[in-house]
């Protein structure tokens, strides 16, 4: 496919951007030549130079020069292509880096504005589903290299060239890729020594003051469904990690008081600090009855609060954040979302056997003497199909646990599920048990959570997110007519095939009731992207909490979709069912994408794969999305949409364009599809067949099928929008993805070769450049 560039003049990229990108990688060419020895960087210049000539070549040329790269990068023995892999994997990083910098310049710049909130909560739900394998060592060296690229843009490049190419030499040297599994405990501290670092918490406790709270809240080790490496142990784990980080937060809090006081004598100070120290010493490890001694110290800490006032007339900024501290996080951890399938539930209702049984166990011992809700926030039900999964779970908590303090939370996942849920809902609102629960302890709320992952890899990202959309404003309906304010829990991730995309596309089809509590999962990559500076965090709060006056209004007016934009996506839907279903295409993706290997990526401690023969339901919503990402295609959220355009009368396709125009959550959907349509590199996933080893006539087969099937999805999207430039909307984000898009191509032959020669280091460093390359691959 020949690429159009984008329009001129507004499609460049920043000035300070283009440069400090320019400047680093240049410098980051000087170590690697140093490292690697002139002969093999100037190999990797020269096929870094011929990628970058084809961005806006002919699908022929592209295809003919990847195939030429590929012969050539055949020949290298195993250590020189990972030196190429690792190569062009930092360079990617180092561009990732430079681009939150620039992120973090620019909003330095700007002029505080106050934020109009229409939001009145904020949860994080952070998870542990890198769709990347890279190593802890490797994240840390380039969060400082992103500190030094900021100051390169403020007091100028020569000012930190030195110490810049010490850290670029230092990330050479440091593995990229993790060669094992982590374990859960490893997730808890990795995520954990992100969100928590002292800058993002002082950030977020901040914006929690000023503007709308903002809660963390963790499934790193609550998170039992399908995966046989959570129990109460790692549960004891993960909230002891979080204690860790917490408590060093409080003590460096405490040392910046301290350092104020000493200035002057203060003997009511100075004896005050005395129990303090004492009761923290006995919370620094969890066990049985830790809500007691935390309730101690916060009474202790009460007490230093009330003799800084007296003192001082008013609290320094430190003791601030610690009041704020213990607000947000009342536990002193971050609390646990828990998880199971409502099938091993209902085999179990009394929990006696199950492993969820015994870490409800651990936190009703746990939170002697305070609250469980400091622990744990929610009891989720992953594939929940009727009233009884809920009703059996809430018996099961309140049993163990004693009481229902913890909202028990449906998760709707798959497209039967959505349609249903209102009725179950309504089921359970009238149920005795539950609806004392939501009018006691869950304060008239109920939390429902919605997945988008799975209704994504069942039937294509269109009817995955109107099916969401549909069931979450009847779900309104009914708590309204219950008296019920639901609190809406997205189980969204970073790509647009697991519901990502810009804050204002996700809500523009919301109801007034999920703008006024945003509650989302957050994972892997966008966790990095989203914490790597006080800044970028702040401005993501600020979108989500200006979320609905951004929307445009302060209720939703109420759109009646269209007829045939519903048949237009079922039809889509149905073309792609029928695509996936078929053992011919599925034997296929087993052969010529990285299927296979995903249990050698080590990107999570959970399986990739879900036991039994290759079929869609068997995989994990998350390793298909990577798939399909990493051979370039970005399947889920396009196939099908050429073919049933091309079917339509022209009287259908002209409503088709009226919806475009009048409906927000198609239109954000076809921005989406232009977003994906402006990466999709279809000469890449052609090698890919002509490397897999299949049959000939299979090769040529699939790739007169995806020729076709994007040609016609190209003609609609341009039938549609009336623009032929595939990201119009943000020109450059275009100009973005065409400058990385080329230099993408190296990694992916070298995926290729290291899955034809069973290279694992190397499968998992080309990987992991992708990922670095392509970013929404979460």
């Amino acid at each position: 496919m020949k690429k159009k560039s984008v329009s001129e003049g507004s499609a460049t990229l920043p000035e300070p951007l283009r440069k400090v990108v320019k400047d680093s990688v240049a410098l980051f060419g000087v170590v690697l030549k140093r490292e690697i020895g002139a002969k093999h960087y100037e190999q990797i210049e020269r096929v870094r130079a011929r990628m970058a000539a084809i961005r806006t070549g002919s699908h022929a040329v592209a295809a003919s020069e990847l195939m030429r790269t590929y012969s050539e990068l055949e020949k290298l023995d195993a250590e020189e292509r990972r030196d190429f892999a690792r190569a062009y994997t930092l360079m990617f990083e180092v561009m990732n880096a430079c681009e939150g910098a620039y992120r973090t310049f620019r909003l330095r710049a700007k002029p505080a504005e106050k934020v109009k909130p229409f939001a009145e909560g904020i949860f994080y739900v952070v998870t542990a589903h890198p769709t990347e394998a890279r190593s802890p060592d490797n994240i840390a060296i380039f969060h400082e290299i992103q500190k030094i690229l900021l100051v390169a843009l403020e007091q100028g490049f020569e000012s930190v060239s030195t110490q810049l190419e010490t850290l670029l030499a230092v990330a050479w040297k440091v593995r990229i890729v993790r060669y094992r599994s982590p374990k859960v405990s490893d997730e808890a501290e990795h995520i954990y020594s992100i969100v928590l670092r002292e800058e993002n918490l002082s950030a977020l406790l901040k914006f929690g003051r000023e503007v709308v709270p903002v809660y963390l809240r963790s499934w790193v080790g609550g998170d039992k469904d399908g995966h046989p490496g959570v129990n109460e142990k790692t549960l004891g784990e993960s909230l002891q990690l979080s204690r860790k980080f917490l408590l060093r937060y409080v003590d460096l809090q405490l040392d910046r008081a301290r350092a104020l006081t000493e200035l002057f004598a203060s003997k009511e100070i100075e004896e005050s600090e005395k129990p303090l120290r004492k009761t923290l010493m006995s919370v620094r490890k969890i066990s049985t009855g830790d809500g007691a001694r935390v309730e101690h110290l916060k009474s202790s800490l009460d007490a230093t609060f009330a003799i800084h006032s007296k003192v001082l007339g008013h609290l320094p900024d430190a003791l601030v954040n610690l009041q704020s501290l213990l607000k947000a996080f009342p536990g002193l951890v971050v609390p646990l979302e828990l998880r199971e399938d409502s099938a091993l539930i209902m085999s179990d209702p009394t929990g006696k056997t199950l492993a969820i049984g015994r870490m409800l166990h651990a936190l009703e011992r746990f939170s002697r003497g305070g609250d469980p809700t400091w622990y744990a926030r929610g009891m989720i039900i992953s594939m929940t199909e009727s009233a009884l999964h809920i009703r059996t779970t809430a018996k099961l908590v309140k049993r163990i646990v004693g009481d229902l303090r913890i909202p028990v939370v449906p998760l709707f996942e798959q497209a039967e599920a959505l349609k249903n849920s209102p009725a179950i809902i309504s089921e359970i609102a009238d149920d005795p048990l539950l609806k004392k629960a939501i009018r006691g302890p869950w304060q008239g709320k109920l939390q429902i959570m919605l997945g988008y992952s799975d209704s994504s890899k069942e039937s294509g990202v269109l009817k995955s997110r109107l099916a969401v959309t549909d069931a979450m404003n009847s779900l309104d309906a009914i708590c309204r007519k219950k008296k019920i304010q639901p609190l809406f829990f997205h189980g969204s991730g970073g790509s647009i095939d697991r519901g990502g995309g810009a804050i204002n596309d996700q809500i523009s089809a919301w109801p007034e009731s999920a703008l006024r509590n945003y509650k989302a999962t957050i994972q892997g990559e966008m966790i990095e992207r989203s914490f790597s500076s006080p800044e970028i965090l702040e401005s993501r709060f600020r979108k989500i909490a200006e979320g609905g006056h951004s929307a445009g209004r302060k209720k939703l007016p109420t759109v009646v979709r269209s007829p045939v934009l519903e048949d237009f996506a079922e039809q889509v839907a149905a073309h792609y069912r029928a695509t996936i279903a078929s053992p011919r295409f599925l034997s296929m993706v087993e052969k010529a994408t990285p299927y296979r290997y995903l249990n050698v990526l080590k990107i999570g401690s959970r399986p990739s794969k879900r036991p039994g023969a290759l079929s869609v339901p068997a995989l994990r919503a998350i390793p298909w999305v990577l798939c399909w990402t990493q051979t370039r295609v970005l399947f889920q959220t396009w196939w099908g949409m050429g073919s049933v355009w091309k079917s339509m009368s022209k009287a259908q396709q002209k409503t088709l364009k009226g919806e475009f125009i009048r409906d927000p959550l198609f239109r954000t959907y076809v921005n989406a599809l232009g977003f994906t349509l402006a990466k999709i590199e279809l000469p890449v996933w052609e090698l890919y067949l002509e490397t897999s080893g299949i049959d000939r006539t299979e090769i040529d087969y699939f790739k007169a099928l995806f020729r076709a099937e994007l040609r016609d999805t190209l003609n609609c999207f341009r039938a549609i929008t009336g623009e032929t430039n595939p990201t119009w909307f943000r020109p450059w984000l275009g100009k973005s993805i065409e400058l990385r898009a080329s230099l993408i191509h190296p990694l992916n032959i070298l995926e290729i070769l290291a899955q034809k020669d069973e290279d694992l280091p190397l499968v998992r460093i080309s990987v992991t450049g992708i990922a670095s390359g392509m970013l929404t691959t979460g």
